[in-house]
């Protein structure tokens, strides 16, 4: 892990000042991207320990804040010796061993040496600190970096060895000639071996060099000191934010510049840049590099630090924004279809923003709201939504309020769930009551019945009419009945099979139009009709009484031009004259009710049928009488004759008395003749002791027998004896 706030370093034209990072704190854990230095560092160890360098001690001291610093142009000032040779060649070897670690921008030793030579009195006292810090100023770099040697005893310099030497010190600083303190510090002691050859300079030259290498190791690893200003800043080829997440890709260095590359971030321009990947290793491809769980809409600053095989890294650039994408775009267009049955229908143009996933839908009865959430779609595609309000059960139509105005907006939704704002707030109506019907009227005159009818209304969602009725028109209409059926334009009212409609009487109605969901409309305007008045009662009336048990009636044509039939009903008695005994055509005016009891008084009324089958008023009642049964004979006698029993009575009063018939009574009426006159020989042989009774019936033109009369008795006397 890698955390660094950068912060003002010096004047140089790239010097990272220029964005005020203040310098907090840094640490480097890049162990395995740096296996390839510690593994070169080691060999370089080795090479130096088998080269049999008696090097018995090595000192490296790094200033505390040294990775706070940024180090970029370092000046070699010539080490300092008491054998100028040897502090010449060392001079050079440090130049060529630090020249090799790639850390720092080097003057050229020429270009020191042309300062050393005009300012020769410094390099007397180039070891003092302030000296040093004067002569880095002077050379407008930010280290200096001084050496001495120390030969212990004194000796000279043979060739290229150092003879009667037991020890040699050398001692480096790198000087920070800004904070004028230490930056970091080696110290070597060589000694002599058990040969009497002395050092070489080419063993102290290669002890510096596994030195400088041991001295990197610890900047890198221990200090984090790792950046350099001899490595290029990596090529950035685009930078991209998305939501919640910034994509950043490099142009791939060549592997021996970079092996690894690291994105550092901050919320701030001139805060804690921390790492927001591990390295990353270098491919042949792009390289990309993601920094994820960031906040929307906001903008993120980032530095990327190429990482060498040695585990140095570029000097961080000026740190670039990258917004993060904040909430989707609204929809463009928004508008609804009303005018429907308690249900609104919503469409909008799709979304084309590939990380928009669906669509929030809001609605209020207000404008200003407030709005509540009535559908979640997860289908970008989708572009149309049907409101039907508070879904109960199972509803073909909506649970809208009829005839009310609702406000809609829609949001827009990503894949992690930001809704846009509020697109345009729209509106849409819900469908109020139908029109009520028009054209309504009702045919008069109609029997039993009230035919009406209407004009069909246009509105599909209508799906019958519902039909009213009153006796008053100021008084409450009731509904009768309902039709089915948008295109029904007619209904006949005939009431009910237990209140049908009253003859000749007045009805009043009002129709109203219902829709799919039993909303009525208004009324039609007031109708009304009378029905048909059933025929007169029949006048004129007038009876044959005195017919052999029937009865004859006459009676006058009623007026109404659709008499059919007349009825005719009887009755025993005046007041209960109910039994219907005869039904004759229109044209006749004539009626005779055979069967009749003889004698006997009926009661009679009629009333006229028309062609609808409406039956007029009862007439008046009237009465006629069968012809009656003769009288029963009178005054009837017997008389005993020699030539036999004579039999007389009175002479009925009836006119047309055809004869008498005489009966003998015994246990049987036995009829022993008939005669016209008024009187009847009996000349059965008589039996003396014997008693004889006879009866009498009168009998007339018609066929009809009187009762018998009262009887007569006759007996025979007995024969005296002998």
């Amino acid at each position: 892990m890698l955390s660094c706030s950068l912060s003002e370093q010096s004047h140089h034209s790239y010097d990272i000042m220029r964005y005020h990072m203040l310098t907090r704190s840094c640490f480097v854990f890049l162990l395995l991207l740096f296996s390839v230095h510690t593994a070169s560092a080691a060999g370089k160890a080795g090479a130096a320990e088998h080269s049999g360098v008696p090097c018995s001690d090595t000192t490296i001291t790094i200033h505390p804040q040294i990775r706070e610093t940024i180090i970029r142009d370092v000046a070699v000032l010539p080490f300092q010796a008491e054998n100028s040779p040897l502090a010449e060649r060392m001079t050079q070897s440090f130049y060529s061993a630090l020249d090799r670690l790639k850390k720092y921008n080097i003057l050229p030793l020429d270009t020191v040496a042309d300062w050393c030579l005009e300012n020769i009195d410094y390099l007397r006292a180039v070891e003092d600190l302030p000296t040093a810090i004067r002569a880095g100023r002077a050379l407008k770099v930010r280290g200096v970096l001084t050496g001495r040697i120390e030969l212990q005893p004194s000796g000279i310099l043979s060739g290229y060895s150092l003879s009667d030497t037991p020890a040699a010190r050398y001692q480096v600083k790198l000087i920070d000639v800004q904070k004028e303190e230490v930056a970091w510090s080696i110290e070597l002691i060589c000694r002599k071996g058990g040969g009497d050859e002395g050092l070489s300079a080419r063993e102290i030259e290669t002890a510096m060099a596994g030195a400088l290498d041991s001295l990197l190791d610890k900047l890198v690893h221990e200090a984090g000191d790792i950046y350099t200003p001899l490595l290029p800043q990596p090529k950035i080829l685009a930078t991209q934010g998305e939501i919640r997440k910034v994509r950043i890709i490099v142009r791939p260095d060549p592997p021996h510049v970079f092996s690894a590359y690291q994105l550092l971030g901050s919320d701030r321009p001139n805060g804690t840049f921390t790492p927001k990947t591990g390295p990353v290793p270098n491919g042949q491809s792009p390289v990309i590099l993601e920094d994820d769980h960031l906040q929307d809409d906001r903008i993120y600053y980032y530095t990327i630090l190429g990482i060498s095989p040695s585990g140095l890294a570029n000097i961080p650039a000026p740190p670039f924004p990258v917004r993060t994408t904040g909430q989707p775009a609204p929809v463009s267009k928004f508008y609804s279809a009303g005018k429907n049955v308690r249900f609104i229908q919503l469409f909008w143009e799709p979304s084309q923003d590939p990380n928009v996933n669906g669509y929030v839908i809001y609605r209020s009865e207000k404008q200003s709201g407030p709005f509540t959430e009535i559908a979640v779609i997860n289908d970008r595609r989708q572009q149309s939504y049907t409101d039907y309000g508070e879904q109960k059960g199972f509803h073909r139509y909506g649970t809208l309020k009829d005839n009310s105005l609702y406000y809609y907006t829609i949001h827009t939704r990503n894949i992690v769930g930001v809704e846009s704002e509020d697109s345009e707030i729209i509106a849409g109506m819900t469908k109020g009551a139908p029109e009520p019907p028009r054209g309504v009227g009702a045919i008069d005159r109609q029997p039993r019945k009230v035919p009406l009818y209407w004009e069909a209304v246009s509105d599909p969602d209508v799906k019958g009419y519902a039909i009213f009725r009153s006796r008053d028109q100021y008084k409450q209409f009731q509904q009768i009945d309902f039709v089915r059926g948008r295109e029904q334009q007619e209904y006949i009212d005939k009431g009910t099979w237990d209140k049908p409609l009253r003859d000749d009487t007045l009805y009043y109605y009002r129709i109203r139009s219902v829709n799919v969901v039993d909303l009525q409309s208004e009324d039609s305007r007031t109708v009304s009709a009378t029905t048909k008045a059933p025929p007169r009662p029949v006048a004129g009336i007038t009876t044959e009484s005195g017919l052999l048990r029937s009865i004859t009636l006459h009676w006058q044509a009623n007026p109404e031009e659709d008499i059919v039939a007349y009825e005719i009903f009887r009755g025993n008695s005046s007041d209960i004259v109910v039994e219907r005994v005869g039904k004759v055509d229109k044209t006749e005016l004539s009626f005779t009710d055979s069967g009749l009891a003889d004698g006997r008084t009926y009661y009679y009324r009629l009333r006229a049928i028309d062609q609808d089958g409406l039956e007029g008023r009862l007439s008046e009642v009237v009465q006629a009488t069968t012809k009656p049964l003769p009288v029963p004979p009178r005054g009837l006698q017997a008389e005993q004759r020699p030539e036999g029993i004579y039999l007389s009575w009175q002479a009925n009063p009836e006119k047309d008395i055809r004869e008498y018939s005489v009966y003998s009574i015994g246990f049987l009426a036995t009829k022993i003749g008939s005669t016209g006159e008024t009187g009847f020989l009996y000349t059965e042989s008589l039996e003396p002791g014997r008693t004889y009774r006879f009866q009498v019936r009168a009998v007339d033109e018609d066929g009809l027998s009187s009762e018998f009369s009262d009887p007569v008795t006759v007996t025979i006397p007995k024969e005296e004896q002998k």
